[in-house]
């Protein structure tokens, strides 16, 4: 996988991965590349007992967000619980996506040879979790083949996640109910507002810092 270095460090090197804790609970937003990172990370804590668990919310099944799993290096000791949640790629269920991406014929470890508990959890749109401290809420929202947007809320302090989506020419109803009195909004911003309005990146799933910040 992609490492970063001299070249990529001003703007990173890995594909979407965010970390959220609480003070009871670890939760991770998309699986990218940086999810290698993490769970090496992950192994100086409960995980390298077989102690630890997580919860991790894919927003969508593109490539570059789900292709840290088979390095996920806390997947690979017994007792550890990792539980994933997303929803539906067309008439594939997460944990479908996942097996497939791991069939022997990409990768030498299949899912289910994982000695990890390993759980899935499909999610609806405007669907809300509680997980002990921790409140999640799930919209979808505009990109090709679909997408979550998250609010994860904790102690009435609020964080959004809302990666790859678009507002097209009107805002998003749902971003804007997802993100009200957000504290943190971390959004799609791809595209300058100039490529944007040209006209030739419209539906592609991706938006501009301007309209974030409408």
């Amino acid at each position: 996988i992609p490492t970063p270095g001299k070249d990529t460090i001003i703007y990173g090197g890995n594909t979407p991965c965010v970390k959220v804790e609480t003070e009871t609970t670890l939760i991770i937003l998309d699986c990218g590349t940086g999810l290698k990172k993490l769970g090496d990370e992950l192994m100086s804590t409960e995980f390298s007992k077989g102690k630890g668990e997580v919860h991790i919310f894919i927003s969508h099944f593109h490539w570059d967000h789900i292709q840290g799993v088979p390095f996920f290096a806390p997947a690979y000791l017994a007792g550890n619980s990792i539980f994933f949640y997303g929803g539906k790629n067309v008439n594939q269920t997460i944990e479908e996506v996942l097996i497939k991406q791991q069939e022997y014929i990409n990768f030498p470890v299949e899912l289910g040879e994982l000695p990890a508990i390993i759980r899935f959890i499909e999610l609806t749109d405007g669907q809300e979790i509680n997980i002990k401290d921790v409140n999640i809420k799930a919209r979808k929202l505009n990109h090709p083949g679909g997408v979550f947007g998250f609010r994860i809320e904790n102690k009435g302090k609020v964080l959004v996640y809302a990666t790859d989506t678009e507002h097209f020419s009107v805002l998003d109803w749902r971003l804007l109910d997802l993100a009200k009195g957000a504290d943190i909004l971390i959004y799609d911003s791809a595209f300058s507002p100039e490529e944007y309005e040209k006209g030739k990146k419209v539906g592609w799933g991706h938006s501009t810092y301007a309209a974030g910040i409408d």
